[in-house]
Order: C-alpha cells, then sequence, then structure tokens
C-alpha cells in the first residue's frame, strides 16, 4: 500500500494505493479489508470486499485506488490505514504495515506587531518553512504549541508543501 501524501492538511485529497499481485498459475479469489482509524482509534472508513486475481504465464497485477478529502471533521494527528487480505481462510496482512498512516496537520498562525505567531493544533511535531522578503526560516513546532517568531514573515509552507499567506491578526 502507499498513501499519498503523509502529510496533509484541511482541503486537500489523500490517495491510498492498493497493489494486489497474484504469481500463481491459477485464479485467485480472495477478500480485502480496509479500515482507518482516527487519532482517537476510532474506526472513520471500512471497506471489505471481493476481488478476482487472474493469472497468466507472467505475475498478474490489480491496482485499486481511494481519495478522500480532508475537511474539517478530520481531528488534526495521526491516522492509521489497516489493510489485509483474506486467501484460502488465511489473514494476510500489508507487507507496509509500519507505514501505512497519514498525518493530519492544523496549524493556526497570523502576524502581529512585526511578529509570526504559529499554533500547533496538534499533538504531534510539526516542521514549517516561513518566508518573508528578506528571510526564510524553518523551524519543528512541538504538539499543542505556540511559537512566537521576532520576525515577521509573509508565507508559511506545511504539511503536503501547503503554501498558505501569513495574515494580521485583526
Amino acid at each position: 500500500m502507499s498513501i499519498y501524501p503523509k502529510r496533509i492538511s484541511s482541503e486537500e485529497n489523500l490517495i491510498i494505493h492498493l497493489r494486489f499481485s497474484n504469481k500463481s498459475k491459477k485464479i485467485q479469489k480472495l477478500k480485502y479489508v480496509l479500515s482507518i482509524l482516527n487519532p482517537n482509534n476510532k474506526q472513520i472508513y471500512f471497506k471489505e470486499d471481493n476481488l478476482i486475481l487472474g493469472s497468466n504465464s507472467d505475475e498478474y497485477i490489480k491496482e485499486l485506488y481511494y481519495s478522500f478529502f480532508i475537511d474539517d471533521t478530520y481531528i488534526p494527528g495521526k491516522y492509521n490505514v489497516i489493510f489485509y487480505l483474506i486467501l484460502n481462510g488465511k489473514k494476510i496482512e500489508s507487507v507496509t504495515k509500519d507505514n501505512d498512516f497519514f498525518i493530519v496537520e492544523k496549524l493556526t498562525y497570523y502576524s502581529l506587531n512585526n511578529k509570526t505567531i504559529i499554533i500547533n493544533n496538534s499533538y504531534m511535531k510539526t516542521k514549517v518553512k516561513l518566508y518573508g522578503k528578506e528571510k526564510e526560516e524553518e523551524i519543528n513546532i512541538e504538539g499543542n504549541q505556540r511559537k512566537i517568531i521576532n520576525h515577521k514573515y509573509d508565507y508559511i509552507e506545511f504539511a503536503n508543501n501547503k503554501v498558505d499567506k501569513i495574515n494580521k491578526r485583526r
């Protein structure tokens, strides 16, 4: 399985790519299960489906893509994606299961009195890049922390290389 992007923010699309292969000389009937657990370990998506994998003299491959629009209902944090097959009564786990996750990042940011204020609304550390007229900087913000930077930056980059304008606080 592959998941893109691994770090994402609201108003973006997430893609989960599943790849099935059959090295057998015979047709394989299987069931697959795809599930997503939010940072509170609550299941927010579940799909169970049957699949038939053809065969030929070479390896037979079938690919499926699932797209999810990440909106404001996705809370910040790490989402675990669980995928496995049931073939001939045996459960076969994803070979990439240790990397089957994505992270929803949520930041609040603004400028005030020639300073830039960034609040990490997630419990996970987030890396950001800041861009100004004469200066750029890359920093890490610990989870649920506020960072005050003694320079007014114009743009912030985070998550899936999302670039956003930093506005003045009103």
